[in-house]
């Protein structure tokens, strides 16, 4: 198999770092280079087989390159989706922290290295533009504004502007499809002393499609947002969603929608190294094409300091 000679590699570097506990980062450059060459490697098989081979590759890699990589918390949680999806809540709260966390060998080699690739930073740079977008958001309105958070996971960014939430009163319901999420979430937002903890509600995203129901249900909103949602549902559902939730906004409401931007990160790192291939593979125009089939206005585009995550802000006028 093409990918035997990288293993090989691989079980060889983890036997110079086994029971080590610091990173060499002379060490650390030959891992990562050796993984860069087996991306190029990727490169040339990916184009020579149709999409179903390509699963079936992928899936045998990691499926021989587990034992390798199981000391690994980081690519153990993205490969095995052990509360049934990947980018569960919790593995997001492991890139939020933004540190390995795998203790010695390999797996604080693999740990860092997920840490470093410019997704991961993204993801956390995502967090830290959302809360700051939200906070100079509601200092330039009244009290009391109503917030929607979609799929809203560990709740970080709210976490963050616990104060911000405080002064300003927000009315903040949140929704996820995973109950633990959302236990946890108000958890974390508990220990926060929250003067008015969101309300926490189940609900699959998929059934913001209906607008008539999704008003029924939430009523009229101020802020929606959601911090990673929108990249793994396809344009069809977007674009039904997307104008669903317009139509949920106040005049003068704003919607905040961050997406992913492949041209700023390498696809092999989900697709092969990990099991994380469900998002879409999308660039702005995409995103604004979809905004304007929604009879949407046109987005805003904000681009923070690591480009591989783009946020789109529309107004309700």
């Amino acid at each position: 198999m093409f990918y035997n000679d990288y293993l090989q590699q691989m079980n060889a570097f983890s036997k110079t770092v086994k029971g080590q506990n610091k990173i060499d980062y002379t060490r650390y450059n030959n891992f990562a280079g050796i993984t860069t060459k087996f991306f190029n490697e990727i490169d040339q098989v990916e184009r020579t087989m149709d999409a179903a081979e390509l699963k079936k590759l992928q899936d045998q890699f990691r499926a021989d390159s587990d034992a390798a990589f199981a000391d690994s918390y980081m690519l153990t949680r993205a490969r095995k989706w052990f509360r049934g999806y990947p980018g569960d809540f919790e593995t997001l709260e492991a890139i939020y922290k933004g540190a390995p966390q795998s203790n010695d060998g390999i797996g604080l080699y693999m740990d860092t290295y997920f840490m470093k690739r410019h997704l991961a930073r993204g993801v956390r740079d995502r967090k830290d533009f959302l809360r700051d977008y939200l906070v100079n958001e509601l200092s330039q309105r009244e009290k009391g504004q109503k917030i929607l958070n979609i799929a809203c996971g560990s709740c970080r960014e709210l976490y963050d502007m616990a104060s911000t939430l405080n002064e300003q009163q927000a009315q903040i319901t949140c929704t996820d499809s995973d109950a633990d999420a959302l236990t946890y979430s108000e958890d974390i937002l508990f220990r926060r002393d929250l003067q008015q903890l969101p309300k926490f509600v189940k609900h699959n995203a998929i059934k913001f499609i209906s607008a008539e129901k999704t008003m029924d249900m939430f009523g009229k909103q101020d802020i929606i947002y959601s911090a990673g949602l929108f990249d793994y549902l396809n344009d069809e559902i977007l674009i039904r969603i997307f104008g669903s939730l317009y139509n949920l906004l106040e005049e003068g409401g704003v919607f905040i929608a961050p997406f992913k931007d492949k041209r700023f990160y390498n696809k092999a790192d989900y697709h092969w190294l990990a099991n994380w291939s469900a998002f879409y593979q999308r660039v702005p125009q995409d995103v604004s094409d979809l905004f304007a089939k929604a009879g949407l206005p046109v987005p805003e585009i904000i681009e923070t300091s690591n480009p591989a995550i783009k946020t789109f802000v529309i107004r309700k006028k």
